[in-house]
């Protein structure tokens, strides 16, 4: 059996090296993609401010393992053949397999007009080049408006206000700000921001974006620099080669993660959706990529050992968000499934927060190390099992 993954982002690459210690049977694993470098994502915030760029070679991820790295970019998928057209260094090749994971990930949403083009975005391209004008911006005092109340542009706005206090911030969300979470969460959040000098602007719904201004429904705003974090979409490679897609472009799956029109194509992490109930809700991020790749590979290999696929089950007890270096918080949800449960804040909740993001790259170095913890850890199972996988290994 040939296994091709398009995409080596945190599930994709998670899926691969868990195959690679599933390979006790015939079995080929190819993993495509574009970047020879794997990104950590999430903290693109943190380079947005001028910190180093985080980027890991996948080679050395993959070193002591039988996957096969394949750089390209996958250009069509002729799902009735099962074939892939790869466009890489040496020209644009077939490839064939038997099964398909989709773990392509996901784009900003730049559905506004004028968005895409005069407003920087949370991708390493666009962050880059957001870096490259920060001394000037800086020295100039210059106003910088973050278009999006998300996790994503909460943690961008107060990074850039707590490493670069003379920038001018405003944070502008369409509704209100850390709506979702409990009162004590949402009022600290504020706090922050006002204690980081950061001017939020609640229910401020823009509708285009021009160079150095956008509009909205409390009318025009001037800025140097505009930074545009509203939401995430899914590539649209998937909606071309015919499966079935929701709004945003993601793989429409069961709880197996196959797919719903198409079940010999595997879909996980951002570019995924499943319609039936696997747990608590599945976030776009890497706390969901992961399990899903895991969880993806470990029915790979019930596939080919003839064994029954097991639908996924997905466990979120608590959300983070960076409120710049030194602050943070953390929520646990509470038994309705809300996020009303007890919070911690300061520096256990940076350290937290630090300590997550560090375990997701030590998590896939274990797994490509066939370490005791990979071994035993299998995430994407019921909470209580893992609970009981979590003491058994200890």
């Amino acid at each position: 059996m040939h296994v091709v993954i398009v995409g080596a982002g945190y599930a994709g690459l998670g899926c691969a090296l868990r195959l690679s210690r599933r390979m006790d049977r015939p079995l080929r694993v190819t993993l495509i993609n574009a970047d020879p470098m794997f990104v950590e994502r999430i903290r693109l915030h943190e380079q947005l401010a001028g910190s180093p760029p985080t980027r890991v070679a996948l080679v050395g991820l993959l070193q002591g393992t039988a996957v096969e790295l394949k750089l390209g970019r996958v250009e069509r998928i002729d799902l009735e053949s099962r074939v892939l057209a790869v466009a890489g260094p040496a020209g644009t090749e077939s490839l064939i397999w038997d099964r398909l994971v989709l773990a392509t990930g996901s784009v900003v949403a730049c559905e506004i007009p004028g968005a895409r083009e005069h407003a920087f975005r949370l991708d390493e391209s666009s962050t880059r080049s957001f870096v490259e004008q920060l001394p000037e911006l800086v020295r100039r005092r210059a106003r910088v408006l973050v278009a999006g109340g998300g996790l994503t542009g909460i943690e961008a706005a107060c990074e850039l206000a707590e490493s670069h206090p003379e920038l001018e911030l405003q944070l502008l969300t369409r509704g209100t700000l850390a709506g979702d979470w409990s009162p004590a969460a949402r009022e600290h959040v504020l706090a922050r921001c006002a204690t980081l000098g950061i001017r939020v602007l609640e229910n401020c719904d823009v509708q285009q974006v021009h160079a150095g201004a956008l509009d909205s429904n409390r009318g025009r705003m001037e800025f140097d620099a505009c930074i545009w974090s509203g939401g995430f979409v899914a590539l649209d490679l998937a909606r071309q080669a015919g499966l079935s897609v929701d709004v945003r472009g993601q793989v429409l799956t069961d709880a197996q993660l196959r797919s719903c029109s198409h079940p010999h194509v595997y879909a996980i992490g951002d570019a995924a959706l499943p319609r039936e109930p696997v747990g608590d809700p599945l976030p776009m991020g890497c706390k969901s990529a992961i399990p899903m790749g895991l969880h993806a590979a470990e029915n790979l290999a019930h596939e080919l050992r003839g064994e029954q696929v097991e639908p996924l089950h997905f466990s979120s007890p608590l959300f983070c968000v960076s409120l710049g270096r030194k602050e943070g918080l953390v929520q646990q949800r509470s038994a309705d499934k809300r996020l009303r449960g007890r919070i911690l804040r300061g520096f256990f909740a940076v350290l937290v927060k630090e300590l997550i993001c560090r375990g997701t790259l030590w998590f896939l170095r274990f797994e490509g190390a066939r370490a005791r913890i990979a071994q035993r850890l299998r995430w994407g199972v019921r909470p209580n099992e893992l609970l009981a996988e979590v003491d058994s290994a200890q």
